[in-house]
């Protein structure tokens, strides 16, 4: 994966990001927070299931995945980067397995996992087939707990598009997310509109951007200036530009059909 992508708003990955995990260590740095987790604990019994998450910057929501489960949680990421920034993170975490896969093509057993967990990470250009794979993944009458950012128009402002193609997103129309699924042989349980939440998670990218920055050399400075500046303009872009009125972000818990 190229470091644009890496660093991407969306994403959350890379060097930059890792000093900011290692510091606030119950932070969930993605589009949502804490918001997607906090719903599925409330409305599902995870004691005992055999759970996958999926994507970088997921390190803390398999942790707690982990505790909620009882059992080892698997955390697939799709780059090396990611996987060595996972690695440091769950230093010492023995229950959380780690591992490199491509999201649309793991190594896993059919009907292998009870519930898979994917926060911000199947919303982009290859989403039909990582969903493709979730239902393969799935056991019958599995659960899929994901959140996505969506589009509140067809037509968005140009700066809205250049946020989404920076990060190589597709996003769908809000009003259009559950009726995806439905097609792809789930059933929705659960909808939760997390909107709101956008605003604070560009904040505190915005806050912890500038706080690890100014811990970086003069040289470090230099390396990621371009990284630097892209996360710095997408996040002031959406706080001072009005893009929360074309950018939302839900969550959904789904039931694989049988």
């Amino acid at each position: 994966m190229e470091p644009e992508k890496a660093f991407s708003i969306f994403y959350a990955g890379g060097f930059l990001f890792y000093g900011l995990h290692m510091k606030n260590n119950s932070i969930i740095l993605l589009p949502g927070l804490d918001r997607q987790i906090a719903a599925l604990t409330k409305n599902v019994e995870l004691n005992g299931k055999n759970i996958l998450v999926v994507g970088s910057s997921s390190e803390i929501i398999a942790l707690r995945l982990q505790n909620y489960s009882g059992n080892p949680v698997e955390m697939i990421v799709e780059d090396y980067d990611s996987f060595m920034n996972s690695r440091m993170v769950l230093s010492g975490k023995d229950d959380v397995i780690l591992k490199i896969m491509d999201f649309e093509h793991t190594d896993y057993k059919d009907g292998y996992f009870d519930l898979i967990y994917a926060q911000a990470s199947a919303g982009d250009t290859r989403r039909k087939g990582i969903i493709k794979e979730f239902l393969r993944l799935l056991k019958t009458d599995g659960l899929l707990c994901l959140g996505e950012i969506t589009s509140f128009t067809e037509n968005p402002p140009k700066f809205v598009r250049d946020i989404f193609a920076a990060s190589q997103l597709a996003p769908l129309l809000k009003s259009e997310v559950a009726g995806f699924y439905r097609n792809r042989n789930f059933e929705v349980l659960h909808e939760f509109d997390f909107s709101r939440s956008l605003s604070d998670y560009y904040r505190l990218t915005l806050d912890k951007l500038n706080e690890i920055v100014g811990e970086l050399s003069t040289e470090e400075k230099a390396y990621y200036k371009k990284l630097i500046n892209k996360i710095s303009h997408e996040s002031k872009s959406y706080l001072n530009s009005g893009a929360d009125k074309y950018i939302g972000f839900v969550a959904l818990i789904l039931r694989k059909n049988g």
